[in-house]
């Protein structure tokens, strides 16, 4: 006994265009989750050549001290104004934390140098500077995902830090980068291609029900 009926030939046209269309939404889940991954890497990308060169501030002003050509006090003062000069993307910024917590630098809220910041608590309720020290201290270096609230802004939205450590003087160096953009981006991109996939689909199913009127 058969189960499953036997299709004519409109059905197996149908089931033709059933089939193109399940393949459709598969390629455009996984073109979207693929463009995702590569901006989450490039932005990654970003923050770790960025901070390839506040290390390398960092390191050249203690080899100046090392060699005896300025003390270690005026080594530090520089590294620490030449770090906290730098920006990317437009107002975006980085701070230095040293491995007890305490802030030494931060160019956008100077009232919290000097203070212990271990237990700052980020938007989603982590502690997301003694995330960053404990994992500069145990790795070298690495990503911190937290919520943080935009200059100006009330709502915190998502943002990915990297720290990295300074051993020669017990410093977490982090910097950080927004990323809702690219989940506006990703949304964009789904509607986008969700339309061209739409389209396509109609047209399927125009020529589909043709063809089958016309057997």
């Amino acid at each position: 006994m058969k189960l499953v009926p036997k299709l004519g030939i409109t059905g197996r046209i149908y089931l033709l265009v059933g089939l193109f269309m399940a393949a459709l939404f598969v390629v455009t889940a996984l073109s979207v989750n693929s463009m995702t991954s590569e901006r989450i890497s490039m932005r990654t990308d970003e923050l770790t050549s960025i901070m390839d060169t506040a290390v390398h501030i960092a390191q050249a002003n203690f080899d100046r001290a090392k060699s005896g050509e300025i003390d270690e006090a005026t080594a530090k003062t520089l590294a620490i104004q030449a770090i906290g000069d730098m920006r990317y993307r437009g107002d975006e910024y980085l701070f230095i934390v040293d491995t007890a917590g305490i802030m030494q630098m931060h160019p956008i809220k100077p009232e919290m140098i000097g203070k212990d910041q271990t237990s700052l608590l980020a938007a989603n309720g982590n502690r997301s500077i003694a995330e960053m020290i404990n994992l500069a201290n145990t790795k070298g270096a690495g990503l911190v995902d937290y919520m943080w609230t935009r200059p100006g802004e009330s709502e915190a939205v998502p943002k990915r830090a990297y720290a990295a450590s300074f051993k020669p003087w017990n410093w977490v160096i982090s910097d950080g980068v927004y990323v809702d953009d690219i989940n506006a981006e990703n949304t964009r991109t789904m509607i986008e291609q969700s339309m061209v996939g739409g389209a396509i689909m109609v047209v399927m199913l125009v020529v589909a029900v043709f063809i089958s009127r016309t057997i």
